[in-house]
C-alpha cells in the first residue's frame, strides 16, 4: 500500500449551498431524530464535496446553533460556534456551513453538531450527502450518505468501538488508504478529555499492531492511513477490525474510518464510509444481557410467603422485530419459580413452567400488538407445590438481539 499519497481528506474543506428545499423529509427511524445532532464527516475539495441538510419534524419554526469541529491537524481545527438558523416548520434546510462558520478553503476534514436554541421538545433529523468528483473531468464518481446521529445515539467510552471490514492491498495493487477518526461532545464527566488505544485485527483476530492517542472535549483526531500508524506489516490484509477501547469518565465518543481508492483514470478517487459498531451498550435502556435485582424507589425483587400464590409484574420494552429470552434468578437456589412472559396485546403467553422463558418476540412487525414496540410484561410466581420460605428475593436476566429496557417491578 503507498504511504506517500496524501489523504483525499487532509486536503478536502467543507462546502454546503445555502437554499430552503420546500419538500418535506422524514428520519426513517425515531433513532434518527432528536433535538441535538452531529453529523460525524463534512468535507469540501477539488475531489470530493459535502452538501448538507437539517430537516425539522415539528409543525413549527426551529431556531438551531450550529457548531463546526475541525479536524485536529487541519487549518481550522476545534470547535467553532457559527451562529443560529432557523429551520422552516416541516421543511428540509440546506445549510452553507462555510459561509455561516466562516472557513477558508480549504478547511479540512470536520464534523457538524446542531443544537436546538428554543425552548422546549423538538424533533431534528440530519445528514450530509458527500460526492466524490473527478478532477479530470468534474464527474461525480460517487455518492455516500453521512447520516446525522442524535446525541443519544452517540456511545460512551465504557464500550469498545469497533469499525469492521478494513483493507490493506499487496505491494503492486491499486493502492487503499485508510484514515480513522474520532470525535467527542461535551465533557459531562469533567475528566476533561480520554484517551483511546486503536488495535487493528486481522481477519483470524491476530493483532496487526496497536497505538494510543488522546481527545479533548469537543475535538474530532484524525489517524491518516492508520495501517502505517499502527505499525501494521505490509501485504494483503482482508476483513481488518480496527478496535478502540477508551479510558475516560463515559463521556460520548463517535468513531468512523474513511477508505480512498484509486480509479480507474489517475487522480481519480472513491471514498468509502464506515461507522464504528457497539455490539454491547451499556445503556440502561438498550441492554443486549441484562441482570437486574431491584427498582429505584421500591428496593430488591422479592416474592413472600407463598401461601397464597403471589406474583409480581415486571415491564420490558422490546423493540421488534427481535428474539428475547429471560430467566428468574433466586437469590436461595433451593426455592423455585416461574417465570412467563406475556405480550403488550395480553395476546401470548410465552412459558416453559419454568425459570426460563422459551424464545419470545417476532421475527416480522405486525406479527406482535400490531407491530408496536412495546411493553411486556415478565410475570414471576412461585412453583406449583413450593412451601417452606418465609420469602424470597431475586434476579432477572436477559439476552436479546436489538436490546431492551431493563425489567423493573409494574405490581
Amino acid at each position: 500500500m503507498s504511504t506517500h499519497r496524501p489523504s483525499v481528506l487532509g486536503r478536502a474543506a467543507l462546502l454546503a449551498a445555502l437554499a430552503g428545499c420546500a419538500s418535506a423529509a422524514f428520519a426513517s427511524s425515531s433513532d434518527d431524530s432528536g433535538g441535538r445532532l452531529v453529523i460525524p464527516l463534512v468535507v469540501h475539495d477539488k475531489e470530493a464535496v459535502s452538501t448538507v441538510f437539517v430537516t425539522n419534524h415539528e409543525p413549527f419554526p426551529v431556531k438551531t446553533q450550529i457548531r463546526y469541529v475541525g479536524e485536529r491537524s487541519g487549518p481550522m481545527p476545534g470547535m467553532k460556534v457559527c451562529g443560529t438558523v432557523t429551520l422552516a416548520a416541516s421543511t428540509r434546510t440546506t445549510i452553507d456551513v462555510r459561509a455561516l462558520c466562516g472557513l477558508p478553503l480549504p478547511s479540512g476534514p470536520g464534523m457538524l453538531v446542531v443544537l436546538e436554541a428554543d425552548p422546549g421538545v423538538v424533533r431534528l433529523s440530519a445528514q450530509a450527502r458527500l460526492d466524490t468528483i473527478s478532477p479530470m473531468t468534474g464527474d461525480i464518481l460517487g455518492t455516500l450518505t453521512v447520516g446525522g446521529l442524535p446525541f443519544g445515539a452517540v456511545d460512551s467510552t465504557a464500550n469498545v468501538h469497533v469499525v469492521p471490514g478494513l483493507r490493506q492491498n499487496a505491494a503492486g495493487a491499486p493502492p487503499v488508504l485508510t484514515d480513522c477518526f474520532f470525535g467527542t461532545l461535551y465533557d459531562g464527566s469533567g475528566y476533561g478529555g480520554m484517551v483511546g488505544d486503536i488495535e487493528l485485527r486481522d481477519a483470524q483476530g491476530q493483532s496487526l499492531g496497536s497505538r494510543s492517542f488522546t481527545l479533548r472535549p469537543f475535538e474530532l483526531v484524525a489517524l491518516r492511513d492508520v495501517f502505517r500508524v499502527v505499525g501494521a506489516p505490509a501485504g494483503m490484509h482482508e476483513g481488518v477490525q480496527a478496535r478502540v477501547v477508551w479510558s475516560g469518565g463515559g463521556d460520548a465518543v463517535l468513531g468512523y474510518c474513511v477508505t480512498s481508492r484509486e480509479g480507474m483514470q489517475r487522480q481519480e478517487v472513491t471514498l468509502a464510509f464506515d461507522l464504528a459498531q457497539v455490539a454491547d451498550p451499556n445503556d440502561e435502556v438498550r441492554k443486549r444481557e441484562l441482570v437486574v435485582a431491584e427498582t429505584p424507589g421500591l428496593g430488591a425483587f422479592a416474592l413472600p410467603f407463598p401461601l397464597v400464590q403471589p406474583v409480581a409484574f415486571h415491564g420490558l420494552y422490546v423493540r421488534h422485530p427481535d428474539v428475547v429470552s429471560c430467566g428468574v434468578l433466586p437469590d436461595d437456589p433451593s426455592a423455585a419459580l416461574v417465570i412467563t412472559a406475556i405480550s403488550p396485546d395480553g395476546a401470548q403467553q410465552i412459558t416453559n413452567q419454568s425459570s426460563r422463558t422459551p424464545d419470545f418476540g417476532t421475527d416480522a412487525r405486525g406479527t406482535v400488538n400490531a407491530g408496536v414496540a412495546d411493553l411486556w410484561a415478565l410475570q414471576v410466581e412461585w412453583a406449583p407445590g413450593s412451601s417452606g420460605f418465609m420469602g424470597v428475593t431475586y434476579r432477572i436476566d436477559c439476552r436479546s438481539g436489538n436490546g431492551t429496557s431493563l425489567a423493573d417491578v409494574v405490581f
